[in-house]
Parts: structure tokens; sequence; C-alpha cells
């Protein structure tokens, strides 16, 4: 009968590497200890002149016209350097019957370290990877595996850390010594603001990779762990933080990328039909679980090890998103927004933050994510944003239950801040109301584990959340204008709400901070200023820790205009002002002084058409969209 544990119980070919018509090739790249086989350097059905190399001359030596030979156990790659071009494949040495490592040796390892011996294999000496690619050793064996020195794999700078495969077809497996797998490598951090960067998927760069398994199999024989035995499983890489901006905000996909930022941790599984040295208390599987090629369905039995001291294996963190703003609140959104980013007040933008890795003894806390809604155009609402934590990393829900698993991952923190509304347009504009924030914190925190029915089953704490709503945009002025005229009313605030995820589970609860937005400020206007706007009502949920709710302000009334804005005061002669085409307008724009803004209301933001006009001491300027437009010099200013 098969137990697996969970951790787990669970009661030569020929090659040939080519680059276009020329290839090196070989009868055979597995070879014994001992044998040599003739590599070629192929053209067609010619053989090219080529220097012959190899990566390690103590497991494969290499002559100058290509005689491979096998001198030790292992793999090593050969190079055939053509015309500053090299071509390469990796031999593999395995032993003429039984293999042994014995006590003193060490072998520095650069690549993977695969054998398979047709007998027994016995590890005293040490295997340590020198390099910083995930090196991997897999030793596969039809007799008795005894690792009573070291083997440590490769962790990586640039992907998962190597891991330590160990497999018995037809025997036994005894662990008296210490193993030990990579770690994976942390994520590049990312600054998104071209629609190129979004393309290339540079967001996927900046999270973590996964840290290398160890995996002890003997489908037909017992795994005898000693009490000497010592294991180092490989942590996840902690992601690294995206920042996206300008014109990336207005390509990027918040729902494009998988949200996984922080590593998976490596994992330990042991398959075998019994197991010796190991204590375990057996729990039923909740819901169908599959890692390699075990499948673990709901109502099956696992056995979760309680005596083993087991170091590392934690998930990488998650790594901090900004969207839109950065933790110094820089406003990162363009000048010019598309119109589908004039949003209505319903639409919302949500944004979560990347989850920590799964980990087999604590899983990576979620990533912190910090966001802002895009403001308004001239007197449009601010953008709704919708901002939540990433989720916490679980424990063990990836891998195998270890009874020495530490809490899971936290979820991670949020902070929301609702786009501000845009200034109303003059004369008289109304301001645009602020966008509401709305920030989650702790996304999920992770579970410890999640898949087994076990009654101490404990949440991980939970982030803090922090939301801000946007600010009303000011009214617009009515200063000066022709008429008598009052100043646009300012924008009312956003709201700002901020809750807490899974808090009746969580280890521990985030503090939650809400704050409404400020109202606008009433415009001035020649007839007197308007209302500043309401400031934003703020709400906030944790029913476990404190709170802070702060209301925002109201804006300030408008007033007169005044001589300090800059403007004409007093009577202007507005009927009698002179102008000039400022180029060529279309023909229904022949007469400026008939179809103008400015000509009834001399300073008109926005003016007809979406004229923009500008003021400089008393000459006005309107242009149109295509670069056609009015001059006007107003006389007899008093």
């Amino acid at each position: 009968m098969l137990v697996t544990i969970s951790f787990i119980i669970s009661c030569g070919s020929a090659g040939s590497q080519s680059s276009g018509s020329i290839s090196l090739s070989m009868e055979r790249t597995t070879m014994t200890i001992g044998e040599s086989e003739q590599a070629e350097l192929l053209m067609a059905d010619s053989s090219l002149p080529a220097t012959w190399s190899t990566a390690n001359s103590s497991i494969v030596t290499v002559s100058a016209n290509g005689l491979v030979t096998c001198a030790d156990a292992g793999t090593a790659t050969i190079t055939a350097e053509y015309e500053s071009t090299n071509y390469t494949q990796t031999i593999q040495c395995n032993p003429a019957g039984s293999y042994s490592m014995n006590p003193g040796i060490t072998r520095d390892i650069t690549e993977d370290f695969i054998i398979e011996v047709d007998g027994d294999t016995n590890i005293s000496g040490s295997i340590q990877s020198s390099g910083a690619s995930g090196q991997s050793v897999q030793i596969r064996s039809s007799g008795n595996i005894v690792i009573d020195g070291s083997i440590s794999s490769g962790g990586s700078n640039s992907g998962n850390g190597g891991g330590v495969t160990l497999e018995s077809t037809n025997g036994n497996i005894t662990l008296s010594g210490n193993i030990i797998s990579g770690n994976g490598s942390i994520g590049t951090a990312r600054v998104l603001m071209t629609k190129e960067d979004v393309y290339s998927r540079a967001a996927s760069d900046a999270s973590g990779s996964d840290g290398g398994d160890i995996i002890v199999k003997a489908p037909n024989g017992k795994v005898i762990i000693d009490p000497t035995f010592d294991a180092t499983l490989g942590n996840g890489g902690n992601g690294n933080t995206v920042t996206i901006g300008d014109e990336a905000l207005l390509s990027y996909d918040p729902n494009s990328e998988d949200g996984k930022g922080g590593g998976d941790s490596g994992r330990i599984i042991i398959q075998a039909s019994e197991v010796e040295g190991m204590t375990c208390t057996e729990y039923e599987v909740t819901e169908e679980h599959t890692y390699g090629d075990i499948t673990l369905a709901v109502g099956d039995k696992v056995c979760v090890a309680t005596d083993m001291v087991i170091s590392g294996g934690e998930g990488g963190d998650g790594g901090e998103l900004q969207y839109g703003t950065d933790v110094d609140n820089n406003d990162l959104w363009p000048d010019t927004l598309p119109a589908k980013y004039a949003r209505a007040e319903s639409d919302t933008t949500i944004i979560k933050g990347r989850d920590g890795g799964d980990g087999f003894k604590k899983g990576g806390d979620g990533g912190r994510v910090i966001a802002k809604g895009a403001n308004g155009s001239t007197g449009g609402k601010g953008a709704n944003i919708d901002v939540r934590g990433g989720d916490g990393g679980n424990c063990n829900a990836g891998s195998y239950a270890m009874g020495s698993c530490t809490p899971p991952g936290n979820g991670g923190s949020a902070i929301a801040r609702g786009g501000n509304g845009g200034k109303g347009s003059a004369p008289a504009g109304k301001g645009g109301r602020g966008g509401d924030g709305t920030a989650w914190g702790g996304g999920s925190p992770g579970l410890k584990f999640k898949f087994l029915a076990f009654s101490s089953a404990k949440a991980g704490a939970t982030g803090s959340s922090m939301a801000v709503g946007g600010n009303g945009g000011d009214g617009g002025t009515g200063c000066p204008d022709e008429p008598a005229i009052i100043g646009g009313y300012g924008g009312d605030g956003g709201i700002g709400g901020a809750h807490i995820f899974g808090a009746n589970d969580a280890a521990a609860v985030g503090i939650t901070k809400a704050y409404g937005g400020n109202g606008g400020d009433g415009g001035d206007g020649t007839a007197g200023g308007s209302s500043g706007g309401i400031g934003g009502v703020a709400s906030s949920s944790s029913d476990r820790h404190g709170s802070i709710e702060r209301a925002g302000s109201r804006g300030t009334d408008g007033g007169e205009c005044s001589a300090s804005s800059g403007t004409p005061t007093g009577t202007c002669d507005y009927q009698s002002a002179s102008y000039s085409y400022l180029s060529s307008p279309p023909n229904e724009w022949a007469d400026c002084r008939q179809n103008s803004g400015i000509h009834s209301t001399l300073v008109s933001m926005g003016g007809i058409n979406n004229g923009q006009v500008t003021m400089g001491g008393q000459t006005y300027t309107e242009t149109y969209g295509d670069g056609s437009g009015c001059k006007f010099t107003v006389t007899n200013c008093n």
C-alpha cells in the first residue's frame, strides 16, 4: 500500500543542439563513468572545424577533436565554438553500478547535478552549488539511497531556487545529514510610464520567484529519518515595488496580472510505503489538493508531522503597488485624459494589492497598495477608487502540512485617494465633485492548513486601511463679465471609507482611518461669490481595533471680483473692442465679433465650441481646437 507524506505522509539517447543549418551532434549524451563518445559540429553532412571546451573537466572531458569522456558522476556542458558562435550540449555521466561519495569530498556544481545509479547510492561527502542560477540536484537510484553528508542546491538571482530530488525505485532512503534547497530571487522594481511598458508586461517582472523543493520518493520502500537529519527549505523571493503612472495608466488593466507578488517557498514531499523516525497526527482533506504526481481527494487522510525541525520555507512578501500616486503623494496622472476617464459618478476603478507567496512554514505578507483615482476635467467629477490590500500567503496551502508551521501571511494595507474634482468653467461653472476613496485593509489574510480539517486553523493579521475622498473642484470665476454674475459653486468633497477584510477570523486587526474630501472654494463674481462645497463624509469600520473618522472641510465662499485678480475692473467698452484673426477661421467663424464667446462674456473659460480664453492686461485671445481664433483688444477701461 502506498503511504504518502503530507509533508507528506499520505498514508542513453542521441542528442543534437542546432542553430540554423549547423548542429552539434552525438550518438549518446548519457554515458557511464569511463565511457567516451565522439561529438561533431555538422553543416549538412560535413564536419566543421571547432574549438572544444567543457564547463567542468572533473565530470566531463573533451579532446581537441571532440572526443567526450565521462570522468565522474554528474552533469556538465560541452561547447563547440565556430566562427564566434557557441554550440552546446549537456552530458550526463552515471556510475557503472553503485555510487559513493566519501567523507571529505566536496563537489561544487555550477549547473544541474543529475545522476542515475543502477544500484545503491551513498552521499557522505558534500554536493554544493557555487552558482546563482537555481542549480538542482537529482539523484535516482534503483537501490538504497543514504544521505549522511550534505546536499545544497543553488539559490537564484533571476528565477526559481534549485530543488533536491531523491528517488529510489526499489529501495529505502535514509536521511541523517542535511539538505538545503535554494531561495527564489527577489523581483525587480518596475516603473511603468508608457504604453510600451504595459505591453511588455514589465509588472510581472517585479514578482518574486519560488524557492526550491525537497522531494523524497521511495514508492516501494521506506523512508528512514534519523534524529540528526536537518532540512532547510528555500524561501520564496519578495515581490518588489511596481509604480504605474502617466500614459501607462491609460493602458494598464488592473485585472491583467495574476496578482501574485511574492514567490512560494519550497516544499517537502515524502512519498513512501512507510516512514520511520517521525510521529504525526492524522487529519482529513477538505478540498482537493495536487502537488506533482500526487493528488489528495476530499476525504483522504493526511498525516501531519509533529516532531521534525525544518528551517526556511517562508513565502515571499507581495511587494508594493503604486497606482496613479506614490508614497510621497505625488499625482502621477497625466494632465490630459481621454474622454473615457471623465467617469460617471457610479464608475469605480478597483485596484488590488499583490499577494504574498504561500509558505511551507510561514506565508508571505500581502503587499501594500497606494492608489489614486483620475482627476476630473473642467467641472467634471473625480474618479472613484476602490483599493484592496494584497492577500497574505497561506501556510502550507500550496504544499503539505508540518506541525511546526508558524502563522500564515498578514494581509496587506491599503491607501485610497479619490480623484479631485475639476475646477468649474468660467463664467460661474460649478466645481466638480471629488471622487470617493474606499480602502479595504488586509486583503484576505492567509490561512493555516487551508486544505485540511484542522481545528486550530487561524488566519493571519489584517492590514490597516486609509481612505481619503477627493477634494471638490473650485467654482468657476465670474470675473470680469458684462452682466452681473455670481461665481460658481465649489464642488463637494468625496466620501472616504476605510474597512477591514476578514476581521472575524484574523489573528489581529489593523487600524482604519477615513477622511472626507474637502469642499472646493466658491468662485468670485461681479455680483458676488458662491458657496464653497460641502466636505465629504468619512466612515470606518474595525470591530477589534481603533478607527478614525474625519469629515472634509467646507470650502471657502467666493466673494466679489477684485483688482488683484489681474482682470480689468470698472467699465469697459466691450462693444468697440478691436479684433483680428489669429489664423484663417472656418466660414462659420468669419466674424469673430459675432461668433466669439468674448463678445458677450469677455472672459469665458471654455468659450464656445470648447474654446479657451487667455487673459493678459487688456488683450484677450480666444482659440479653437483647430488653432484658429480671435484676438480682442479692450478699450476705454477705467
